[in-house]
């Protein structure tokens, strides 16, 4: 097992990938207006290792305003890095115009192609991930917001014909239904273990303390876009305590070896919790060492 530190550093929303290489991949957003994407390299998952630029959006565009929660997924063998953005910076007219595109490349620092974007509807749409099943097929999850306003944000999932296109309508996956999840199901991310396919997404609002992860089974993975094939656990499986506050909007990883598995997480780095208030979505970047339970759950 590796030794650590928590936490590693400041950030959010972390999504860290083994490669087939063997060295660990992260991707954030940065630079001018955050328009600018970085994959970092590292021998160590708990070392964030040397960052490069690979992509910037051009003025202009459907993505010209600040990335969000980019991921990077090695996929059929090429690179992929998924990533939310927007027309406008600006307000609710700004969050509004958010939607999810993805750029493909054959090495993990590029050059990456711009592949546009993703093809999910009219809908405001933020944090997407891919889910390869175990049979090889694909799928895209992702949070939707169909009438923004309406103060509930749910998950949905489309077929996929390729990394880089959707071939299907988006279906219902998960809706807030708990008061633990207040109005908020995002930042999913597939978790595949022993044949048994899973979903760890976040719940309730970023900026609160009560912000936690959560977990849906696929009782039939034969029928993964029915939403009757999900099983959702009725109480959060990663919360806040002992001094942590807010971890959420996880990914998950391995040790170099393979034998340990690693959620990577963000959480608060202070209690401000009042929305819109200065400093109140300040966070920063842990990982925590987790074994499965013997029906293969985490």
């Amino acid at each position: 097992m590796q030794t650590y530190v928590n936490p590693l550093c400041g950030g959010q929303d972390p999504f860290v990938m083994k490669g087939p290489d063997g060295l660990y991949y992260s991707v954030f957003a940065g630079g001018n207006r955050g328009t600018s994407l970085y994959v970092a390299v590292s021998p160590r998952l708990s070392e964030p290792g040397i960052a490069h630029r690979v992509w910037t959006a051009v003025d202009g565009g459907w993505n010209a305003a600040t990335v969000w929660a980019p991921e990077i997924h090695y996929l059929r063998g090429k690179y992929y890095i998924y990533y939310t953005s927007a027309i406008l910076d600006c307000g609710v007219v700004g969050w509004t115009t958010r939607r999810l595109g993805v750029l493909e490349a054959d090495a993990p620092l590029g050059p990456y192609a711009d592949c546009g974007r993703l093809e999910l509807g009219d809908e405001m749409s933020i944090d997407g991930t891919v889910l390869e099943a175990p049979d090889g097929n694909l799928y895209f999850i992702y949070m939707r917001n169909q009438r923004f306003g309406d103060s509930l944000n749910t998950l949905c999932i489309a077929p996929m014909e390729s990394p880089v296109k959707i071939s299907g309508e988006p279906s219902l996956l998960s809706r807030p239904q708990y008061p633990w999840e207040e109005f908020v199901n995002e930042g999913p991310e597939a978790l595949c273990h022993n044949g048994k396919v899973m979903i760890v997404y976040s719940a309730h609002g970023a900026h609160i303390p009560n912000y936690c992860l959560a977990l849906l089974v696929c009782e039939n993975p034969n029928e993964i876009m029915r939403r009757d094939s999900w099983r959702k656990y009725d109480a959060p499986v990663f919360a806040q305590g002992n001094g942590i506050m807010g971890p959420g909007h996880a990914s998950m990883t391995v040790s170099p070896d393979g034998s340990t598995p690693y959620l990577v997480y963000h959480c608060k780095s202070n209690a401000i919790s009042q929305f819109g208030v200065a400093g109140c979505m300040y966070r920063q970047i842990c990982v925590q060492p987790f074994e499965w339970n013997r029906d293969g759950t985490p």
